[in-house]
């Protein structure tokens, strides 16, 4: 889980304690209505936002292996929102390091059971199986690497 994220719903919970107090506990007539409209929003969108987030980021690599691919090994937390739901799943993982060889891990069969290499680079990979697409790549940053999988239905025609 991302610590920015766990950060944001800490400080959200902290905001909500606040206006809280501001407008039920010990409200003023400048205050009040405002500290109450903000507890109600806080509450009602910035919390459970911050922790549906959280939720999906912690399933997202079971959600990944789901799939069939084996992942990249030490990939560390998710990154965002990129937590592979949805028609066109996405995840987006953390490295650590920004020397991955992407290409040559996929290419060993055990790394990809179901799925056939069609592509494969030394930072990408792309993989194929009955129905489905599966795009590899890792990206370089100044802090640490990441690696996405972005997951693709094959067009009936």
């Amino acid at each position: 889980m991302e610590k920015s994220i766990i950060l944001l719903l800490l400080f959200s919970v902290v905001l909500a304690i606040t206006s809280f107090h501001l407008g039920f506990i010990k409200p003023s007539k400048k205050l009040g209505l405002a500290a109450k409209s903000f507890f109600v929003l806080v509450v009602l969108i910035l919390i459970p936002l911050f922790a549906g987030i959280l939720w999906f980021q912690s399933s997202a690599k079971e959600r990944l292996e789901e799939t069939g691919v084996v992942i990249y090994p030490g990939v560390g937390e998710t990154i965002g929102i990129a937590f592979g739901t949805g028609e066109r799943p996405v995840w987006l993982f953390r490295t650590g390091t920004d020397k991955l060889s992407i290409g040559s891990f996929y290419t060993n069969e055990n790394n990809r059971p179901g799925w056939e290499i069609t592509e494969s680079g030394e930072q990408s990979a792309l993989l194929m199986n009955s129905e489905n697409k599966m795009t590899i790549k890792s990206q370089t940053g100044p802090e640490k690497g990441s690696i996405m999988y972005l997951m693709e239905k094959i067009p009936v025609n």
